[in-house]
């Protein structure tokens, strides 16, 4: 029997004074944790109640309190979300154990309340949720909570994750199931240290997973979602039999694709005279390539992105007259519009596709399952080309994937029985582009100078976002962060935003500056350092402590080239090298030229990948501090 089983027998038995040995063992064994999870368990029951398929879940979860620090009691409030439409949550069972000296006192959650979801962003949702706090928790106590969950619809399986922010002792997930439902699985990770077990009794099989010793997941900023660095199980119903009739249900793409095609089968049969209208209004005269552009702009522009989440209305796209009537409507609501409109322009190869954001590590083939993706968009061929619309950005330019679907498989429904699954491409480095062109001089002990910055792609995109939701003062304020070059005191004048609104255009920013004191005087010569552009500095460094790979939002480049005229009657004195660094998915090139009076310096950076790997950390950091040392370099100045 191992230290766990030991462990909740001792706390259900009262016996504490041996309990307290086991606690001392755990804060040995886990001496940087706060909270160790000494029993994550699920269990899978799947039957045949009245002609329907009813998946029943048992949950239990145990945790163990191992200091007394403050972040435990973050973990006092606990919720269980669920939506009635698909699920019942039953039976909870929630209390804490908490030490004392005649033993492990027991303290029932004192009430459990259920609640309207409050869902940020979501204009209208089922979701209920579950309320309740442990009372208690402090060093050596012990939660502990019970549910059962029954989920009502064949197609939504549940999965289990072998792994959480919480380092886990024991974790468990079974599922049963009689001999007239076929169930299958699929693995993803590393299992090696997963145990596996088949039983049967009587018409029933089940399937087991074990494991333990499971490591905490650490918890960082721009990391891959969990589910991307922990083994997981996903179920699956293959199909079930009532009646000597089998019904079909989920076991690879093709039938994923037919559940889904079911589901839109007769959407918008026929459209309304109002939205007929002004599709022809928008489009008449134009070709294919302008129409596609008007649409997708068209919904940008008046049909505001709420997304849903009430029952079948989270899978199912509304009406597209519906969705121009009251304009708004959630992604699949957009790419109902959308696809509808175009197809009223007699635009052909105008299609819905299904897509998974980046957040969801699976490919279609891999798990076929409702878990694969949770967003959808209108694709057209254009020219050949797939071309992926997403409205739900509404500040993204024809012609760019958001940055949430790059490099993810989008299934595109071609008819009613014909389906393609394509990649979306990731959007390379030079199209997400910075530019900063400044002309500098030296006024006294003061560095003052003009410059023009222009942004493109997605990197204009995100700076879009802020400007368009900001305030006059915000707006002001963020441009001058954005342009403040040099050190802390430079001051930016006002900023002239140009092509804000407009498409397919460049955003531009001219704008003024001074940075005072910049330049230090020594006899007679001037020395004051050149980079003033320092987004790269040793703050990106990638810290040794860091567990995860870094996830980037976009590829990106950026390029500056900074014109310094040369004081009157001074001549140069010293000009740093030329440095440069060129990596397997990043890099970067500085060179400095003298030129009709002036000095240029010019600066390309860049970087190709959407995920830094943690063995690319070394690489990376080596080119940060070559970039950082050149950015230490001065430009030297004596007079004639």
């Amino acid at each position: 029997m191992n230290k766990i089983v030991i462990f909740s027998l001792l706390i259900t038995q009262g016996v504490w004074a041996q309990s307290k040995e086991n606690l001392d063992y755990y804060r040995a064994q886990y001496p940087s944790n706060d909270i160790l999870t000494i029993s994550q368990k699920e269990e899978v029951n799947i039957k045949i109640v009245d002609g329907k398929v009813q998946i029943l879940t048992d949950y239990f979860n145990e945790n163990l309190y191992l200091t007394n620090k403050a972040s435990i009691y973050q973990y006092a409030d606990q919720s269980i979300v669920y939506s009635p439409f698909f699920q019942e949550i039953n039976n909870i069972e929630a209390a804490t154990f908490v030490p004392s000296e005649k033993g492990p006192k027991k303290l029932n959650v004192k009430e459990i309340t259920t609640e309207k979801e409050n869902s940020k962003g979501i204009f209208y949702d089922d979701y209920l949720v579950k309320k309740f706090t442990f009372q208690g928790l402090q060093q050596g106590a012990v939660s502990t909570l019970k549910y059962q969950e029954t989920i009502k619809d064949p197609y939504m399986m549940p999965s289990f994750i072998f792994g959480n922010y919480l380092p886990i002792q024991n974790a468990e997930f079974s599922v049963t199931f009689p001999s007239n439902i076929k169930v299958n699985f699929k693995k993803f990770g590393d299992f090696s240290n997963i145990v596996f077990t088949e039983s049967k009794s009587k018409n029933k099989t089940t399937y087991t997973w074990k494991a333990s010793n499971l490591k905490d997941i650490p918890y960082e900023s721009k990391s891959l979602n969990i589910r991307y660095l922990t083994p997981s199980v996903q179920l699956f119903i293959e199909n079930y039999t009532i009646d000597n009739k089998t019904i079909e249900v989920l076991s690879d793409e093709r039938k994923l694709f037919n559940y889904y095609a079911s589901l839109v089968r007769n959407l918008n049969a026929s459209p309304d005279k109002a939205l007929i209208h002004l599709t022809d209004s928008l489009t008449n005269g134009k070709s294919d390539l302008e129409k596609i552009k008007t649409v997708y702009y068209w919904v940008q522009d008046y049909v505001k992105y709420i997304a849903f989440e009430d029952g079948m209305g989270g899978f199912i796209p509304r009406e597209a007259s519906q969705v121009f009537s009251k304009r708004y409507g959630d992604c699949k609501d957009m790419a109902s519009l959308i696809t509808t409109m175009l197809k009223i322009a007699n635009v052909k190869d105008v299609h819905l596709g299904w897509i998974g954001t980046r957040d969801i590590p699976f490919k279609y083939a891999e798990n076929p399952s409702l878990s694969v993706d949770n967003h959808m968009i209108a694709v057209a061929k254009v020219d050949n080309q797939w071309v992926f619309l997403d409205a739900t950005d509404d500040r993204i330019d024809y012609g760019l994937p958001t940055s949430h679907i790059q490099g993810k498989q989008c299934m595109i429904k071609l008819t009613d029985t014909e389906y393609q699954i394509i990649d979306v491409p990731v959007v390379k480095s030079n199209i997400n582009a910075r530019k900063d062109k400044t002309e500098i001089k030296i006024e006294g002990n003061n560095l003052v100078g003009i410059g023009k910055t222009t942004l493109d792609g997605l990197w204009k995109t995100e700076v879009k976002y802020y400007l368009s939701n900001y305030s006059e003062k915000e707006k002001q304020d963020y441009t001058e962060a954005l342009f403040k070059v040099g050190n802390n005191k430079c001051k930016v004048g006002p900023v002239t935003i140009n092509n804000l609104k407009d498409r397919e255009k460049l955003i531009g920013f001219d704008y003024s500056f001074q940075v005072p004191d910049f330049v230090k005087k020594i006899d007679n010569e001037l020395y004051f350092n050149p980079h003033i552009y320092t987004h790269i500095t040793a703050d990106n460094l990638m810290q040794k402590s860091r567990k995860n790979d870094f996830v980037n939002d976009y590829a990106w480049k950026e390029e500056s080239e900074v014109e310094i005229e040369v004081p009157e009657n001074h001549e140069l004195v010293y000009l740093p090298e030329s440095s440069n660094y060129t990596g397997a998915n990043f890099g970067y090139a500085l060179s400095y030229e003298q030129k009709s009076g002036k000095i240029i310096l010019k600066q390309i950076t860049y970087l190709n990948t959407l995920v830094l790997k943690k063995s690319e950390f070394e690489e990376w950091n080596k080119m940060i501090n070559k970039i950082t040392t050149a950015h230490n370099e001065l430009i030297g100045f004596k007079k004639k």
